[in-house]
Formats: structure tokens, sequence, C-alpha cells
């Protein structure tokens, strides 16, 4: 059945699709997990999870947004107007990012040049932010009550916001290859990654920043933090390393048991204890550590070269990723003794 709706000026379509799936257990992994073809090609460093688990939207080149509310089982295809920018960015492989808020109130896209688009109503309609300037996004994050929120400009600026998106403040003293951000719960302690740079962290919801130099100068790509924002973990891509910091992003600790990779997806635990990662060498691979980073399992995904992105649930017991080959995975936190 398709369904389809006129909001704000932007056409949906509803299309349901259901895919097979294989369940395995990861060897020496607290991750059990399910693997799925997905039906369609997916853009995955734009994957994005609900902060509980319940639902995931994945683009696709095809110009659709996908989202699923079963852990991949069945997709419901979000279909845009073809004049709009945001089918735009779809199409061409422009959107970058994916945002889900705590409440699922608010789910916000963003790409290279374009707006950020917004929906208050899971992704139905769209509203394109035109108190922000068009820019290439490379992340946005926000707090918990969706009030304050902070997006970053690959080769450009930092943008705050204090009133949910309705005006911004452009840092112009933070220009830098911008690749990934995060922020705690109430949005007052931030860290941001560049590439061929460092990393700044925000300590007053993004009125100053401090360059973290003891890091390094290095190819960053996501970075990820607990509720709180005390613990941090962040990655390099490029045969780099992934790293942790337990107080604010002060110092950094390189977790080379985690091993030398082309890092990727990064996702955290609100508590900071449980962190997913995924990342090539040779063949793709997703590792997951359960002690904030300092011992870490591996589960190796088969006949891909391209890890694509990670997210996790808040509480760190459901994981999803997805490839450039169209795998979809979940994994689920088995129970302990």
């Amino acid at each position: 059945m398709i369904r389809t709706s006129l909001v704000f000026g932007l056409v949906f379509s509803f299309t349901a699709m259901t895919t097979p799936t294989a369940i395995f257990a990861a060897p020496g992994s607290n991750y059990s997990w399910t693997e799925s073809q997905l039906p369609f090609q997916p853009a995955t460093w734009a994957l994005a999870s609900s902060f509980d688990g319940s639902q995931v939207f994945v683009p696709s080149y095809d110009g659709n947004l996908y989202t699923t509310a079963d852990s991949g089982q069945g997709w419901t295809a979000l279909t845009p107007d073809p004049t709009s920018a945001l089918s735009t960015a779809l199409k061409l492989g422009h959107l970058s990012r994916v945002y889900v808020s705590n409440d699922k109130a608010h789910i916000y896209a963003l790409g290279f040049g374009m707006n950020i688009f917004s929906s208050s109503d899971k992704g139905i309609s769209w509203l394109a932010n035109t108190a922000a300037p068009v820019a290439s996004w490379g992340g946005l994050a926000s707090s918990d009550d969706g009030t304050h929120l902070v997006a970053i400009a690959y080769n450009g600026f930092i943008y705050t916001s204090v009133d949910a998106g309705l005006s911004w403040t452009e840092h112009r003293d933070l220009k830098s290859g911008w690749y990934g951000i995060t922020s705690s719960s109430n949005g007052k302690y931030l860290s941001a990654v560049a590439w061929a740079g460092y990393i700044y962290t925000s300590k007053n919801f993004g009125q100053s920043w401090t360059i973290r130099k003891s890091a390094g100068r290095r190819n960053w790509y996501s970075v990820a933090s607990s509720s709180d924002g005390k613990y941090l973990a962040a990655v390099v891509t490029v045969k780099g390393y992934l790293y942790t910091s337990n107080n604010y992003g002060a110092t950094w600790t390189a977790r080379k048991s985690a091993g030398l990779a082309s890092w990727e997806g990064l996702a955290m635990s609100s508590d900071g204890k449980k962190i997913i990662a995924s990342g090539t060498t040779s063949a793709a691979f997703i590792r997951s550590s359960d002690d904030r980073g300092v011992s870490w399992t591996k589960k190796k995904i088969i006949n891909s070269k391209s890890s694509g992105t990670v997210v996790m649930s808040k509480d760190g017991t459901r994981v999803f990723g997805a490839t450039t080959s169209g795998n979809f995975y979940v994994g689920t936190l088995e129970a302990t003794n």
C-alpha cells in the first residue's frame, strides 16, 4: 500500500518493504547480532537512531529516506518532492547526517551545500531552517530537550542555538575541516573534531572553546559523548587509533588495543561505559567495549570493505550498523549472569 501526503510543500510517499534476516552470535562478544540485506542502496554515513533505539533512519541514493521501527524487518520509504533541496541532496549522496532528538519530536537532516532541514512529525514533512546559512554541514547535536543545538560546517564554522534553531550564533574564530560533533544531555558540554585538525571542547554551551592539542593534529572523523559529557571517545580515520577521555576532554588516551584502522562510525552509551566503533583494515569490522574503551571485542563484517556508520541506543542495549554493500546489522546486548 502506498500513501501520499502534502505538508509544508514537500510530498512524501510511504512504501513498506520487508527483508530476510539471519541471526548469529558474534564470538567473544556480549552482543547477539541480526544481519539483513537492505532493499535499497544506503548512504551509510547518515545512519541515525532514536535515543531508545526504537526507530532507525537510513538515507538512500534512490532519493528516499528509509525508516524502520522493527529493527530492519520492514522499511518505510519517505519520498520527498523531487523538486525539493532535500530530495536533491539524497539523490546526489550529499546528505551527510541525520539526527534524532531524545523525545523523537524532532529529526534533522543536513548535508553539503544545503540548509538544515527539520521534521517534527517523524520525517513525514520537512522545513528548511533558513535562520542558519546554506553550508556544507558535517554534523549536528542537541540537548535532550532540543533547546540547545550545535552544528558544524566542513571548512567552515561552528554554529550554536539556544532557542531550538530559531536563531543561530556563528563562531567565526573557529574555522576548520569539522567532521564530528557531540553534546551532553543538557547541551553544556560539547566536543568537536576536525579533519587534519584538533579536538575542541566547550563547557559553556559553545560560547567559548578550548583546543586540545595534547591529543594531536590528526584526521579526526567522529566523536561521541556520555550524557554528562565527562566521558568522550574520538576516532581517527586513515590508519589511526581510537581515543578516549574521562575528564571532559582535558586529556586523551590512545586505545591501541582497539587496533590501527581507518575508523568511521562511533557511538557511546549514556553512562560512557559502552562504546561501539566501526572501521576497516583489509575488511570491515565492528568493535565493542563495555569498560570505557579499555578492552574490545571484534565482529568481522563479511563481504564488505567499507563499514559505514554505527549508532547505539543511549542505554547501550541496541546497536545498529549499515555498510555500503547494503548489509544492515542489529546488535542486542545479551543478559549476563
